[in-house]
């Protein structure tokens, strides 16, 4: 791949820092593009951009250490305009030992997210691009395989209206995006309604619309709210009572029809109680699931 660059462009490259030149950021082009060409031609394009934004590039990089091997969102630039709420959530929340990136989309405001100026999200993608970029590399490093992240999301909530007039603001920073290939092991939408996946659907025709590649980096795998097993695959014992606690962070009179997260770390021989009441004669439905870690 290096040597399909011009002199120029490998000049460009020996500038950048050392997880940037590393072959396994390298070798993430090759995974996500599917062919030397195609991964050439996106490395070139990758050199272009870093030139075009070396001013953002830096300052996203000064605020983060260079032997950093978890992700903090206090480091990320214009997190003040933020339109949701990053969790950090242990690295042992998955049992693939992977970080992990957890959003709940009940805390997104459509409001915020329609006043976020194009500048702060283009400077939000870079900076936490960038930091994942060391992160990862130095997981990499420490683990000796290709490390990435799950992006995992939970939909309980989520704001659906609008949504066209929503995905027409990720045209600021897809191209950003997709300057960074193979970063994102998996994405993991819990409590995923049709309506989720009907955004999915038209937020990857977006994607294809504004990047285009020889072969699209389309791996993401979808966690219905009913397919606990998987859940139970993925998440630890120790990431769902975490997922689940803040989850349930919400109200405790729910609407009907609503459903709300508890979950509590318990060892052999433990009681936990949970009470729920109905008003008007209403039905309170209640599950109880088990988690080994």
């Amino acid at each position: 791949v290096v040597a399909s660059l011009t002199e120029a462009e490998r000049q460009v490259l020996r500038k950048q820092p050392g997880d940037i030149q590393h072959v396994v950021f390298l070798t993430r082009f090759l995974r996500g593009h599917g062919s030397v060409a195609a991964a050439a031609k996106a490395l070139s394009n990758m050199l272009a951009y870093r030139e075009r934004e070396a001013d953002r590039i830096r300052k996203a990089r000064a605020a983060v250490p260079a032997d950093a091997e978890g992700f903090a969102f206090e480091r990320l630039l214009c997190v003040d305009t933020v339109p949701w709420r990053w969790v950090q959530c242990s690295s042992s929340g998955l049992r693939s030992g992977l970080p992990m990136s957890f959003i709940p989309f009940c805390t997104f405001s459509v409001d915020r997210w329609m006043q976020w100026p194009p500048e702060d999200m283009i400077q939000f993608v870079i900076s936490a691009s960038e930091q994942w970029c060391i992160v990862l590399h130095n997981l990499s490093m420490k683990q000796h395989r290709m490390v990435k992240v799950v992006e995992v999301r939970d939909c309980t909530a989520m704001p659906m209206s609008s949504f066209l007039r929503l995905i027409s603001k990720f045209r600021h920073v897809l191209p950003v995006a997709s300057m960074y290939p193979e970063l994102v092991h998996r994405v993991v939408l819990l409590n995923a309604t049709s309506a989720v996946f009907s955004c999915v659907a038209m937020f990857k025709k977006l994607e294809q619309r504004l990047v285009k590649r020889e072969k699209r980096e389309d791996k993401a795998r979808l966690v219905l709210q009913c397919d606990w097993e998987k859940v139970a695959q993925l998440l630890s014992a120790r990431g769902v009572c975490e997922w689940a606690n803040i989850v349930g962070e919400g109200p405790e009179i729910l609407e009907p029809g609503a459903t709300l997260y508890r979950a509590r770390a318990a060892a052999r021989g433990d009681r936990v109680a949970w009470r729920g009441a109905a008003e008007l004669d209403g039905v309170v439905s209640m599950q109880a699931l088990f988690f080994d870690e």
